[in-house]
């Protein structure tokens, strides 16, 4: 029964296995001195009530990956290497009840600063 920090850090953890720089688990970061860095969040949730007892929680999570001055193709060199092991991780699985790819976007941080974000729907107990 993970909490949602529990689910964000275990992607941080499978995120490690491709990704050796920092990465935050919040949507607010102070990465000001970072010239790359991953952010890991969910960004909402539907939570259904099982047998009375439990709750099943469906949710969007963002893993989001930027770099200073990176082009498109940079960007997906690092990006798709952190999905593939988030899609394959056994551990990040048995968190996990079940998680998909749901797209990406391309986008800037205020400062300039391109990235990538990979969406996921991921099913956890709660």
């Amino acid at each position: 029964m993970p909490t949602r920090e529990q689910v964000r850090q275990a992607v941080k953890d499978t995120v490690a296995l491709s990704y050796s720089g920092n990465t935050y688990t919040s949507r607010r970061s102070d990465t000001r001195n970072d010239k790359e860095f991953v952010q890991v969040f969910v960004a909402q949730g539907d939570v259904e009530p099982v047998m009375g007892l439990t709750f099943s929680t469906e949710a969007l999570l963002y893993v989001s990956y930027y770099k200073q001055l990176a082009d498109d193709s940079d960007l997906d060199t690092v990006a798709d290497q952190i999905r593939t092991s988030i899609l394959t991780d056994s551990t990040l699985r048995s968190v996990l009840g079940a998680i998909a790819y749901a797209g990406y976007e391309y986008g800037d941080l205020d400062d300039g600063t391109p990235g990538i974000t990979h969406r996921f729907t991921i099913k956890y107990s709660d």
